[in-house]
């Protein structure tokens, strides 16, 4: 069998696209690392056994796709220009998130011109914790009303939240923003719609310069509310809740009266975990959760490679939709305020054990 051969641009993020690459199924391979040929590159390429290239000139033809995970131009960065420069030579490409708007359309336009495929990366929104979600959320709007949505997050991760926010409400059209953001101590609060759903943003937009993917308290929670209940992604890779509205049937106002029978409502749980991934460390996350992702985002890929005639239009719509969308969130928000991180101290979650309770087994 064919496998399907894929070029991973960039040693630092991409040590995740390696180490997905080397646990997935046998069908994809990995030809090469494309980098700066620094020790530190040279050092990852010999961990994993492969070859390094430093120009394109040098890069084999039979490639099926060169992930670039390099900084776009939008971050200073040269992953826009290689993810150019490997289109306009015939190859397909994913670029990393985040990527400008007018970055992702001048791609489109050379990927056209050349039949080829541009991705970009859509890890987030690819997690089965995301998949289940829209699976719920669509289960409630079968008879429910979406009354408003609260989201959290970091500004490190609002390119992927505006992604799931797509994924998850795709019928919700258009975004629109509030003027006015209130700063309430180290969270920017934002408020706007979509549709005419009311959506409140919290956002925790703090970063250390040494270290800006670290130190997040929160990658994404989002709360829908509907006339029935709240339904909570408690954090990007889960779990999920299910909050049912304290309920009493009209004209029952007697204690004696709250039977299963009068008020069957009352005697279902309040707090109810419907998912939950067996892979819940963050090194479980990286390696499973991560990785299982970027399987499907492989798949999906090699899958309209193999199309004689691929109708990627949809995709293409939904990443400029995507740019538009976090570039109003991130011109709202401003620059991160510097979070220095040199104090950090670890607390254990075994520190909770004198208190009492049961941390493993209630979610």
């Amino acid at each position: 069998m064919h496998k399907f051969r894929i070029l991973i641009c960039g040693a630092g993020f991409g040590q995740i696209y390696l180490e997905a690459l080397k646990r997935i199924n046998s069908e994809f391979e990995v030809v090469g690392l494309f980098c700066k040929n620094s020790p530190h590159s040279q050092l990852i390429a010999s961990y994993y056994n492969i070859p390094t290239y430093d120009d394109i000139s040098q890069v084999p033809e039979n490639i099926n796709l060169v992930c670039v995970v390099v900084k776009s131009s939008v971050l200073g960065g040269e992953g826009t220009n290689l993810a150019i420069e490997f289109l306009s030579n015939g190859y397909n490409v994913m670029l990393e998130q985040p990527v400008h708007e007018k970055d992702i359309l001048r791609c489109i336009t050379i990927a056209r011109s050349k039949n080829r495929i541009f991705w970009v990366g859509d890890l987030y929104s690819r997690l089965e914790s995301v998949k289940k979600y829209k699976k719920y959320v669509g289960k409630i709007l079968c008879n429910n009303q979406l009354s408003y949505i609260e989201v959290d997050f970091s500004s490190q991760v609002s390119y992927p939240l505006c992604d799931i926010l797509i994924e998850v409400f795709p019928e919700y059209r258009p975004f629109k923003l509030e003027d006015r953001v209130e700063q309430v101590g180290p969270i920017q609060v934002v408020k706007g719609i979509i549709s005419d759903i009311p959506i409140i943003f919290k956002v925790d937009n703090r970063a250390d310069p040494k270290s800006p993917d670290t130190y997040l308290n929160v990658f994404h929670r989002i709360k829908a509310t509907f006339d029935c209940g709240s339904l909570v992604l408690e954090n990007t890779h889960g779990p999920i809740i299910w909050y049912p509205v304290m309920y009493i049937t009209n004209g029952i106002s007697n204690y004696h009266q709250f039977t299963k029978y009068n008020t069957p409502e009352l005697y279902e749980d309040s707090v109810n975990l419907l998912w939950k991934s067996p892979y819940n460390s963050f090194s479980d996350i990286f390696r499973y959760q991560w990785t299982e992702a970027l399987n499907n985002i492989f798949s999906m890929i090699k899958e309209y490679s193999e199309q004689k005639e691929n109708d990627l239009n949809g995709k293409y719509q939904k990443f400029l939709l995507c740019a538009k969308y976090w570039n109003m969130v991130t011109k709202k928000i401003g620059y991160p305020q510097i979070k220095n991180n040199d104090n950090y101290t670890r607390f254990s979650v075994s520190e909770f054990d004198n208190i009492g309770g049961n941390y493993e087994s209630d979610f």
